[in-house]
């Protein structure tokens, strides 16, 4: 029923990104925005199998349009807690970016690394660490402060960990902080 679930969830999320890049389309003309680099806050909701883990730590990232819009992005993290995690991903970025604020939406391939007790997230006991493959999809908003700066309000990522074969871990991630807009 979960991989049923996860199915229809990602289809979902496949489509609404295609609907808001259709969407983006009018506004392209409006601003030069080009590149930013982002640094913030970060809290991690990390789901095992009998038990959630939470996490706080820092985000960062990099982004650069190669189209008014449309880009790529490379997003670093690290959440400390019970457990630690950090995050490396990588893939395409929409964006809809206005005189005062900018929205996106993203989907990020790339790995994570999981350190401390494993054994309720279906690790062995004698592993203290895994890197698995991980996808990500998610979204944000940037309120511009002026041509350099801009506050993240939010980011929100659902990340899909598969720390063993045959098993799929949704976890949220929540961020916010303070982007650097590399502008003309």
């Amino acid at each position: 029923m979960q991989k049923l679930f996860l199915v229809i969830g990602v289809k979902k999320l496949v489509w609404l990104s295609v609907l808001f890049l259709l969407l983006t389309f009018p506004a392209l003309a409006q601003s030069d925005y080009r590149a930013d680099g982002f640094v913030g806050y970060s809290f991690l909701r990390n789901e095992g199998t009998s038990q959630s883990v939470n996490t706080n730590g820092w985000h960062g990232g990099i982004s650069a349009d190669f189209v008014k819009g449309f880009g790529f992005a490379v997003e670093v993290s690290g959440h400390y807690g019970s457990l630690t995690q950090y995050t490396v991903l990588a893939g395409p970025r929409f964006t809809l970016s206005g005189n005062r604020a900018s929205v996106f939406s993203q989907f990020m391939v790339g790995f994570a690394n999981l350190r401390g007790n494993l054994q309720e997230f279906g690790v062995p006991p004698e592993n203290k660490s895994k890197t698995f493959r991980v996808e990500s999809f998610g979204g944000g908003l940037d309120i511009h402060l002026n041509k350099k700066f801009a506050v993240r309000v939010f980011q929100a990522d659902i990340i899909f960990n598969h720390p063993i074969p045959g098993r799929t871990d949704m976890n949220i991630r929540l961020s916010s902080g303070i982007v650097y807009r590399f502008s003309k």
